[in-house]
């Protein structure tokens, strides 16, 4: 039987839903590598200018790592700065998903990033989607910095209705010390099988390296807010339910958003309720 993690809703009804940290990441240190992995859909009514899977912001909301989708294009993007707020990583996806995508369709996104090698890559529902606009080798990305938050930027002069993340997440993981090149499909199929199911990473994530990431949210709607990272637990804020469907649903096998065709998964429905929120 496939593998099927809970899934939690994100979702704008007028109320927004997040988790914080309340503090930095247990055990984060600054390093130059990463990888991130996460399932979502979209909500029923896309509309923030940006959509925030997680960041890294330091106590005066200066961002350290954005991990985000951008309306209207349907980029997702990743940045990352060091402790004096330089950007040293940008990369992002050409072809993205559009905010008129079917929401009734899950996705993957698999990322990774080494400023040693100046290896990047970025994965969108197992198909190669990458452009890199900067990347600076011999300085460390900030992952010390003072809060971290999934589903939100929180900014005080910003309106968090274009910040929020409206649908539903799954497997969330995030790994701030090691990098995978997913160019390789060995190295993909940690994450996601070759017909795009998910895969189990194990009780603490530490599958697919052999060591335990600092974040993975695998838990349903009751205990999401509990990291089986090593990185320490978040605090539910606002309204977060219980996402209706789970990844991947039962699709064609591909579907066409119009700026490009992207593999989709196909698929029968597994009945087990582990890990989706809405958000």
């Amino acid at each position: 039987m496939s593998y099927t993690p809970p899934s939690v809703q994100y979702e704008l009804a007028g109320i927004n839903g997040w988790m914080a940290r309340g503090g930095g990441l247990t055990g984060a240190v600054d390093s130059r590598k990463g990888i991130f992995s996460c399932w979502f859909k979209w909500g029923d009514n896309v509309f923030p200018q940006w959509m925030y899977f997680i960041n890294g912001h330091n106590s005066s909301n200066v961002e350290r790592l954005i991990i985000r989708w951008l309306n209207p294009g349907g980029l997702f993007e990743c940045y990352a700065y060091n402790s004096a707020g330089g950007l040293l990583f940008h990369m992002y996806s050409p072809t993205g998903i559009p905010f008129n995508a079917d929401n009734t369709v899950w996705h993957h996104i698999l990322m990774s990033w080494d400023l040693v090698t100046a290896g990047r890559t970025l994965w969108i529902d197992n198909v190669e989607d990458l452009f890199t606009a900067t990347l600076i080798q011999g300085q460390d990305i900030d992952y010390t910095t003072d809060e971290w938050v999934v589903g939100q930027f929180l900014d005080s002069d910003a309106n968090p209705f274009n910040r929020n993340f409206n649908g539903c997440l799954a497997q969330m993981y995030l790994n701030l010390g090691e990098y995978l090149d997913f160019r390789s499909a060995a190295n993909r199929a940690k994450f996601i099988t070759s017909d795009n199911f998910p895969v189990d990473l194990g009780s603490d994530a530490s599958g697919p390296t052999g060591n335990q990431p600092i974040v993975y949210l695998q838990n349903p709607l009751a205990t999401h807010e509990i990291n089986d990272g090593s990185g320490g637990n978040f605090t539910k804020n606002g309204i977060l339910t219980a996402c209706a469907t789970q990844p991947p649903l039962p699709t064609s096998p591909t579907q066409d958003f119009g700026s490009g065709v992207r593999e989709a998964a196909f698929s029968v429905q597994v009945e087990d309720r582990r890990g989706i929120i809405s958000y």
